[in-house]
């Protein structure tokens, strides 16, 4: 350990104390790109590689580790990483942004020999868990209990749901506003922008120096991270509705195919690291992973501009949410909101991990499937077509193809 950081300095002995198979200790994120001074206030996000398939076990006490560095005044978000998810995470934008953005700074080097794909490759569900890390943010902006707004927190809500829309659209992972909006900007220009141009346009508004009342700042930034969410699902699934109950009903239908897997993942692992048992919990129902995506929507949506809080919108929070997790029930709708959000913060980490290991599973088996398969098969010439720069080819005279602007319910 020769790095200067004593933060990082301090990360890596408390692993290597509390934590057995450390493979490696990977920071990542901005901080690990280089362009964050060393005492700005970001988190630090660091994983950790475990060779060993009782990972979870270990999860409590990387809680510890974080716990430790709030007292010492920093922010650390550790997880784990089981080296079986360096191997068969293809496809999975967060493992993708492990290997982009992350540096090794103990043990040895597994990012280097990792096959993670392309961004061009990413599954699509992949895209909606890095749209609704975004909502999850922007929850914390905003207090209703106080009415007191995060300015700082929203404006960084803000800059990272830009980030998705031009990582989506070019492929590059931007870090600074300035050149995301630079690089961004021929597709701006050229009208290609299937969604994302409302975002875009008010990170350059508040870039250039233009002052916001806080309300209406955040109930911009609300409605485009909702618009942006929806928009990914129309383009990603083919699902376009203006009745948000509706999309929510079509969409589980529609990512139920692989449910039961990523399901008996989250209970157990509820049941494992916090013994919690949810006795309404149904295993072949929709998946959680994507009940706790379209839950953070409604309880955003629930939220209204004059200070109060929708009943229909909290209500549907709570249907999404009452047979994945135990929840008391609250007739103060401020104390509910929040019993709500703070459950989302606790618990989403059980569903997105049983999401990102089912991927897992299911791409180990196709490529065992897949590798037996061409053992019995004589070798035929396959052609290979290239994908043009861009997440949507367009061709130079065509540019018909838009998607319809959404019309979102507002909370009445």
């Amino acid at each position: 350990m020769s790095f200067v950081d004593e933060n990082l300095r301090f990360v890596c002995r408390e692993v290597l104390r509390r934590i057995p198979f450390t493979t490696s200790v990977i920071l990542h994120g901005s901080r690990a790109t280089g362009k964050v001074k060393g005492e700005d206030n970001r988190d630090y996000d660091v994983f950790v590689v475990l060779k060993t398939p009782l990972f979870l076990f270990y999860v409590k006490r990387m809680k510890g580790i974080e716990a430790e560095a709030r007292k010492r005044g920093f922010k650390l978000d550790i997880s784990v990483l089981p080296t079986f998810r360096l191997k068969y995470g293809r496809g999975d934008l967060s493992a993708y942004f492990i290997k982009a953005t992350g540096v090794t700074v103990w043990g040895r080097n597994c990012l280097r020999n990792c096959d993670l794909g392309h961004i061009w490759e990413t599954i699509d569900r992949s895209w909606i868990q890095y749209c609704v890390y975004v909502m999850r943010r922007l929850m914390w902006g905003y207090d209703p209990s106080t009415g007191r707004f995060n300015v700082d927190g929203i404006l960084k809500a803000l800059i990272v749901c830009c980030r998705l829309i031009v990582l989506f659209f070019t492929g590059e992972y931007v870090i600074k506003p300035e050149d995301m909006l630079r690089i961004i900007k021929p597709y701006r220009v050229s009208n290609r922008l299937v969604f994302g141009g409302e975002a875009l346009d008010l990170l350059e508004e508040t870039i250039d120096g233009r002052s916001w009342n806080e309300s209406l700042f955040f109930f911009s930034v609300r409605d485009i991270a909702i618009n942006t969410y929806a928009s990914l699902i129309s383009v990603l699934f083919g699902i376009q509705d203006e009745d948000l109950k509706a999309l929510t009903s079509k969409y589980l239908r529609a990512t139920r195919r692989r449910a039961f897997i990523e399901n008996l993942i989250y209970a157990s692992s509820l049941f494992m690291i916090r013994r919690e048992f949810i006795p309404r919990f149904n295993p072949f129902g929709p998946s959680v992973f994507d009940k706790f995506n379209m839950a953070t929507a409604w309880l955003l949506m629930s939220l209204r501009e004059d200070g109060s809080i929708d009943s229909e919108s909290i209500n549907e929070t709570y249907k999404l949410l009452s047979d994945c997790v135990n929840l008391p029930l609250s007739k103060d709708k401020v104390k509910f909101w929040l019993t709500l959000r703070d459950a989302i913060r606790r618990y989403y980490h059980y569903a997105r991990t049983g999401f990102q290991f089912s991927h897992c599973i299911y791409t180990a088996f196709s490529s065992i499937i897949g590798s037996s398969s061409r053992k019995r098969r004589k070798p035929k010439t396959v052609k290979h077509y290239h994908l043009q720069s861009g997440i949507f080819p367009y061709e130079k005279d065509d540019q018909e193809w838009r998607m319809p602007r959404l019309k979102l319910p507002t909370a009445k």
